[in-house]
This record gives structure tokens, sequence and C-alpha cells, in this order.
């Protein structure tokens, strides 16, 4: 489980609005404050760009916020004002692994779009992993499957039912440059276990662009 590998214990999780979760992804995430200035949620062109761009659910960067903060959109998990709850808390046990890992700093593809679902494939693995160990027993009112309809990372999101779900192709991945080494590149940034991707590179590529 992740608590094999990182080094962060403990995460903080908080509800904002449309508006505000936006706001702080495109600020932490996306703006470059360097080459375009403040960004602002008095300027009319800044708020509507966050309101566009508003996710589900996201984890600013380490360099931005240390305590790794999980932001949840309220509107979204929410219908007649009625939360699913079990929908939350499989986004932020995703999200979580966002917070507790490194996301494979060290190990690019050489496209954004590459790296990013590949970051995202391997947290949803994980992710996968966790989860089926919470929903083990005769006790839990979920099933382990449960967890295909509350991901976002499928090829085709009409059908959740795990057959086009991204972590089909990490686990391809892990069994070629063995699970073990994708753990610690994920999580721990380790020199060895980056290595051992960076020699499977090709592969990990034709993988990952099986998703595009």
């Amino acid at each position: 489980g992740a608590s094999d590998w990182c080094k962060l214990k403990e995460v903080n999780a908080s509800f904002l609005t449309t508006d505000d979760i936006g706001f702080e992804y495109v600020k932490n995430n996306v703006w470059n404050e360097a080459e375009n200035g403040k960004f602002e949620k008095a300027n009319p062109e800044h708020l509507e760009m966050a309101k566009i761009m508003a996710p589900a659910a996201v984890t600013i960067g380490a360099d931005k916020d240390p305590t790794r903060t999980v932001y949840l959109q309220k509107e979204y998990f929410e219908t007649d004002g009625v939360v699913n709850y079990d929908e939350v808390n499989a986004v932020i046990l995703h999200e979580c692994h966002h917070a507790m890992s490194i996301g494979l700093i060290g190990f690019d593809l050489g496209e954004y779009t590459l790296s990013w679902k590949l970051d995202e494939a391997v947290t949803d693995y994980f992710t996968k992993k966790v989860w089926d160990k919470l929903t083990e027993g005769p006790l839990s009112p979920l099933e382990p499957d449960d967890y295909y309809k509350y991901s976002n990372y499928s090829t085709d999101l009409s059908k959740r039912n795990g057959a086009n779900w991204y972590g089909n192709i990490a686990a391809e991945i892990a069994d070629k440059v063995g699970e073990s080494n994708l753990a610690q590149a994920y999580f721990l940034g380790e020199t060895t276990a980056l290595n051992a991707l960076d020699a499977d590179k090709e592969f990990i590529i034709a993988q990952i662009k099986s998703l595009l």
C-alpha cells in the first residue's frame, strides 16, 4: 500500500465552490505569474478562466502547498443537495496518492500529455489497490469494482466498468518494470527505480499512447 512507500503521513482535504477550486487550480498549477503577472479573482477574465477550468478535485503541487491539501468541488459531488460520499471517498483516495507521491518527477516522456496520463494511470493503479483492501470483507457496503464508476480515468467515460481503465495500462507497466520499481519511482523518486523505468521508456510510451 501507499504507506509502505510514502513519506507524507497526513493529508488535508477541503470542499470549495466551483469558482474557488478553479481559482486555486489555475493560480497554482497552470498560471505563470513570472510571465503573466498575478492571477486575481478581481479580474473578470481570470475568474472566467477559473470557472471554465475548475476540476472536480485537485491537489496543489508541493512547491506551492507543502501540506498537500486535497481540494474538492462541492457542486460536483452534490445532487439536489445530497453529497455522494462514496464518490467523495474514491476521489479523495486518488488525490491522496498524488499528495503522498513525488509523481514520477524525474521521468519525462517528452510530451506533457504523455507524462500527465502516465501519472494519472499510475495514481489510479495504486489507488485501486488501496480501495480493494478497504472494501474487502462481508461488512463493506462497497465492492472492489465500484471504484471504476467513480474514476475519471477511462478512455470511454460512458462505460466505467474497468475495461477502458487507465490503471490497466499501469498494471502492464508494473509487470514490465517491476511493481516495486514503479512504486519507488512514483512515491519517492528513487534514482535506481527511475533508471529502471528509463530502460523501458519506449515500451511505456507505447502503452500510454494507447490511451490517446
